[in-house]
């Protein structure tokens, strides 16, 4: 087995990605809720 080393702050440059990532897709799931209550009041 090869030893293995992550290099330092490896996990908190992905962590603050896949935050940034989250935080854009929920804006972009609110937006759609908003428009699929929007549409179904209309109907």
């Amino acid at each position: 087995m090869r030893p293995c080393r992550l290099a330092g702050g490896a996990l908190d440059e992905l962590d603050a990605y896949l935050t940034m990532l989250r935080e854009a897709l929920e804006r972009n799931y609110d937006g759609l809720d908003r428009l699929l209550a929007k549409r179904a009041e209309e109907r």
